[in-house]
């Protein structure tokens, strides 16, 4: 260590006056650019963390607390089956997907048609099981080849599956 001092010393002694002031002026500053460029942005991004934190155990105590009301809740809009109801399911779940419908026509307040026009086979299937798992079912369904090798188009009527 003596021997790092002694080399830094007389590098600094070697320097001319002009330089000398520069190395001062760069040791003062280091501290602050220490500071501002390390110390500051980690300590307000632990702030930050530290407050998201508390607000979600708010949030779960609130969700907590409130469980019994929501619970009720949920029954009763099990009960709400419209064809309203039934496309915003659909829709919600083909968004999810990145599926776009051409057309979508309720049939009743317990079936939906629709019409898409060019989607990769694989991914209509997927999707059609994802919407399965949700309590929707095929009534009818006819799917053609397209030009694009993997790409169907299909129309298809779903049913809401009554328990």
């Amino acid at each position: 260590m003596k021997f790092f001092l002694e080399k830094l010393v007389n590098l600094y002694t070697s320097l001319s006056e002009r330089d000398r002031n520069a190395a001062k002026l760069l040791l003062l500053c280091f501290p602050a650019l220490i500071y501002f460029a390390v110390i500051q942005p980690l300590y307000h991004s632990y702030q930050q963390s530290r407050l998201d934190f508390e607000s979600s155990q708010a949030l779960l105590k609130w969700m907590l607390d409130n469980q019994e009301n929501v619970a009720p809740q949920k029954k009763q809009s099990e009960n709400f089956t419209a064809g309203n109801d039934l496309i915003q399911t659909l829709s919600i779940s083909a968004d999810t997907m990145a599926i776009s419908f051409d057309r979508i026509q309720p049939q009743g307040d317990h079936s939906v048609r629709f019409w898409i026009q060019e989607i990769a086979f694989d991914k209509l299937v997927m999707w059609l099981s994802a919407i399965n798992k949700q309590g929707l079912s095929i009534e009818t369904i006819s799917i053609d080849r397209t030009l694009n090798s993997g790409i169907v188009s299909v129309q298809c009527s779903l049913q809401r599956i009554h328990p």
